[in-house]
């Protein structure tokens, strides 16, 4: 589901916040090896790809020609971009010239100064070669290495810039080169789907929607500031999604968000599983068995 849409389709939730929270919880399959073993000190990397691949319904496209001259605004605040740039482009164009380079920096500044290698994908560089090729140097310089994915998802496959890849494909082929991944944040649809193919592969914690994921605009950068803060792996996803939640009703007054999203049904579906070795895992652990330089 594309991130940017999720900024502009809300609505405010009569159930409690914290009850999504719960159900989120119960829906988490989170075994923990007792055997896991950490070290408090380490080089720590982290890969960030954003690519929304124009990919807008039609549907939304429709809604934001309805509603640009109130749009506009909010987008021109969030992105930093002056509003008259963007009045001839549609939410497609806009998206791409403007959203997915203001998210993967939004990112990006939330680790900035926690990792100590930080690479960034969108566009052309969003492809399995560039995402592998990169995991494959860190790995190659004994780095611990977090992944954040901001791409559209099937029950079956990621889309990257180059293809369309099945999951179960791009997870082996991680695993043949011997790369490690420690944690892996991804806002993509379906991502629950995906997380035995993850978990499989070694990964000591992984999340996963439950179906078409609206809660992808800010949830990756309140996940990394919520880790980093100190909270668990698991603790971080899901205080993330009701960051973004509560992030999104402030825009209440401007945008008509009781005639469109985030109904209780688009909620249930946006909720996060966890999976992985330990997904209790904190950020400043660092598997032992990680060689360090």
């Amino acid at each position: 589901m594309s991130y940017f849409i999720a900024k502009i389709k809300y609505i405010i939730i009569l159930t409690s916040i914290c009850l999504f929270a719960v159900a989120c919880r119960e829906n988490t399959t989170n075994p923990i090896d007792e055997k896991a073993i950490y070290q408090d000190s380490g080089k720590k990397a982290l890969v960030i790809i954003v690519e929304n691949k124009d990919l807008i319904a039609f549907s939304d496209e429709n809604m934001f020609r309805s509603y640009k001259s109130v749009i506009l605004p909010v987008i021109s605040d969030l992105f930093g971009v002056p509003a008259d740039s963007m009045k001839n482009l549609t939410l497609a164009e806009i998206v791409e010239k403007y959203g997915e380079t203001w998210q993967v920096n939004q990112i990006a500044e939330a680790g900035q100064n926690y990792y100590d290698k930080i690479i960034k994908l969108n566009d052309e560089t969003a492809t399995t070669i560039c995402f592998l090729d990169s995991l494959k140097m860190l790995s190659s310089y004994g780095y611990t290495i977090d992944v954040v994915l901001n791409l559209h998802g099937s029950i079956t496959s990621l889309v990257f810039t180059d293809e369309s890849i099945d999951i179960g494909t791009l997870t082996q082929k991680i695993k043949s080169t011997g790369i490690e991944i420690r944690a892996l944040y991804q806002t993509s649809c379906y991502g629950k789907y995906g997380l035995d193919f993850w978990n499989n592969i070694g990964l000591y914690a992984v999340n996963g929607a439950e179906g078409l994921n609206k809660i992808t605009l800010f949830s990756a950068v309140y996940f990394i500031q919520e880790w980093i803060s100190g909270k668990t792996y698991e603790e971080a996803v899901y205080s993330a999604y009701n960051l973004e939640i509560q992030k999104l009703r402030t825009y209440n007054n401007i945008l008509p968000v009781d005639l469109y999203f985030l109904t209780q049904e688009t909620l249930l579906n946006s909720l996060q599983r966890v999976a992985g070795k330990d997904t209790k895992i904190l950020w400043e652990n660092v598997p032992a068995k990680v060689v360090l330089f």
